[in-house]
């Protein structure tokens, strides 16, 4: 067990996009981050003075799938999901794309007339986008209990989980055949769940279960094709629908 959803006041899946084409479009972009706040959140990370949940070397090849739909049978609400540039401590010239999406147990939602309208017209269409990252590509993982903030500020007692994903592996092409890397197909080597029992874990998969994924790639390819190539149209009429409420 990683840690527990009942220890944490937040959980945050932080993907980083190297290529901003992979971005999803339906998302809020919030302008470039500034100097002043690239510094104070390099203050808070800081402070936060936590130790990575997972060791080094960082397991890559991690697959999500599943994460978003357990946190919201373990009644966490997303309340925030978002794009934004931002500086690269290490090279302060140089910048990242960062996606972000939030989420809170329901007792805690804000009532607030904002949160409101987010949960009432955008969080459908955001929570598509999330899905359609964690089902489409791997990460590598990278975990840590940190210090909640709420609006800039420190709160006593509270931490939040930070769920970093990089280096980002797709699973499947644009015409829908299965992903090569080296020349061998990408497959997943752990996943990160969350059980009834509201723990996090990583869990390894067996030779059994590559040797499955392999042979049903090859029989499903065609399948495959079908199916991805008719994702975007259903999810561009589903958004189209929501945002029209």
């Amino acid at each position: 067990m990683i840690c527990r959803l009942r220890d944490l006041r937040m959980v945050m899946l932080q993907f980083s996009f190297s290529n901003p084409d992979h971005v999803p479009s339906f998302i809020f972009d919030r302008r470039k981050e500034t100097a002043d706040e690239s510094n104070t959140r390099q203050e808070h990370k800081a402070l936060s003075n936590t130790d990575g949940l997972i060791p080094k070397p960082y397991p890559t090849s991690v697959m999500l799938e599943g994460l978003p739909m357990s946190l919201l049978e373990a009644n966490w609400v997303m309340v925030d999901g978002f794009f934004q540039r931002r500086i690269n401590p290490k090279n302060p010239d140089a910048s990242y794309n960062t996606v972000r999406f939030s989420f809170v147990h329901e007792s805690n939602v804000d009532k607030t007339a904002e949160q409101k309208l987010f949960q009432r017209h955008f969080m459908p269409v955001v929570f598509c986008e999330l899905q359609e990252i964690v089902q489409l590509a791997l990460w590598r993982l990278r975990m840590y209990n940190n210090q909640h903030y709420s609006n800039g500020a420190a709160a006593p007692g509270q931490r939040a989980l930070s769920i970093n994903l990089e280096a980002r592996q797709p699973l499947y092409e644009s015409d829908g055949r299965s992903s090569k890397y080296n020349g061998k197909p990408v497959v997943a080597e752990k996943k990160l769940v969350l059980n009834t029992r509201g723990e996090f874990n990583l869990i390894s998969f067996d030779l059994n279960y590559q040797i499955s994924k392999l042979v049903n790639d090859i029989w499903g390819q065609q399948s495959a094709r079908s199916t991805v190539s008719s994702v975007p149209n259903f999810r561009t009429s589903v958004k189209t629908g929501w945002l029209k409420v």
